[in-house]
């Protein structure tokens, strides 16, 4: 109980309880899976500690516990996008999921991935959005950020094909 208690203290602290980032790390092996989220979700929070959460939430993500599932969503957005590559498969999963509270940040991460995450493509279009605005407008945003020219140096490819257009009339 002691355990779970200072793991929830430290997940409300963030990132400014780096100082106990060695101490984090350890607890990421904790038996308890409230202890290891709460863990996780402090050190995500924490620059550099994406390679020590990263495996942690993609267990959770093939957790049979929605919680842990849901948690893991929320949280791996915090993280740089192209921290979360490893678990594209994982992320593709859960797009089987008919909750949007679990789509739309699935969703959202996976375009936020961008071409890399290619693979969810045709998931992603084939999902049923029904009267969900948000949920829609995450499809449509991830379809664009998942086409889009992988060139960071040429940045969204709409634009500057649109100007590349205009340019040669």
């Amino acid at each position: 109980l002691h355990r779970e208690m200072a793991a929830t203290v430290l997940a409300l602290i963030g990132a400014d309880a780096s100082s106990a980032t060695t101490e984090l790390v350890e607890a990421l092996g904790d038996k308890s899976d409230f202890v290891r989220a709460n863990v996780a979700t402090a050190l995500a929070q924490m620059d550099g500690q994406a390679v020590h959460v990263i495996p942690v939430y993609g267990e959770f993500l093939n957790s049979e516990d929605p919680n842990l599932r849901t948690m893991a969503v929320m949280n791996l957005g915090v993280l740089d996008p192209q921290e979360a590559t490893p678990l594209i498969d994982d992320l593709i999963g859960m797009l089987e999921s008919d909750d949007p509270t679990i789509l739309k940040p699935v969703v959202q991460l996976l375009g936020n991935i961008g071409p890399k995450a290619g693979q969810s493509l045709e998931k992603i279009k084939e999902l049923e959005t029904g009267d969900n605005p948000e949920l829609q407008t995450a499809v449509n945003v991830a379809v664009i950020q998942i086409e889009a020219e992988s060139d960071p140096d040429e940045g969204p490819g709409l634009l500057n094909d649109a100007e590349d257009d205009s340019a040669t009339e």
